[in-house]
């Protein structure tokens, strides 16, 4: 696996390389960033070609739908969200349990 990044509007994003034995190559976002999986048998020219594309994919799908890049959202306990027009507090409850 490779770690990269690619640059979106001056900012740098994670962008992961992951050869498998597979007969495609693909790109996803998840929450570390970009990931492109791509097969062992490629060539070097092949690759980059791949490689190319999906940042300009990439950064197609960023402007579509800017959430993509964003952090998790992070829950803590006392942490406020809104539904409609209602908000709710969230509380973690903790209990000891015998497994």
């Amino acid at each position: 696996m490779e770690g990269e990044t690619f640059l979106l509007n001056g900012t740098a994003y994670p962008f992961k390389i992951i050869r498998e034995r597979r007969k495609s190559a693909r790109a996803s976002f998840t929450q570390e960033g970009l990931i492109v999986k791509l097969p062992h048998y490629l060539t070097q020219i092949e690759t980059e070609k791949y490689l190319t594309s999906f940042k300009i994919w990439a950064h197609k799908q960023v402007l579509k739908h800017p959430h993509l890049l964003q952090p998790p959202r992070q829950y803590r306990d006392g942490s406020l969200f809104k539904v409609r027009d209602r908000t709710f507090t969230l509380r973690f409850f903790y209990e000891e349990r015998s497994s």
